[in-house]
């Protein structure tokens, strides 16, 4: 076997397991459930006057509840 070979055949086994771990990490959720996460932390922050910044590290809020919600 030359070495163009051994590489091809790397790379797709590299490139088949990569596959593999991805679709593991993937799950299907409806909209509703979504974007109910942390609904509530982000509805006490709607309702403080002024204006303000929140940074969420931990991804306690997510995005996509405090873009439904104009937080």
């Amino acid at each position: 076997m030359n070495i163009k070979n051994m590489a091809g055949r790397l790379a797709g086994a590299c490139l088949l397991d990569l596959c593999i771990v991805d679709l593991s990490l993937f799950t299907i959720r409806p909209a509703e459930t979504v974007l109910a996460e942390s609904e509530q932390a982000a509805r006490y922050l709607s309702l403080q006057p002024g204006d303000f910044r929140i940074y969420s590290p931990s991804y306690s809020l997510p995005q996509q509840t405090s873009a439904r919600l104009r937080t």
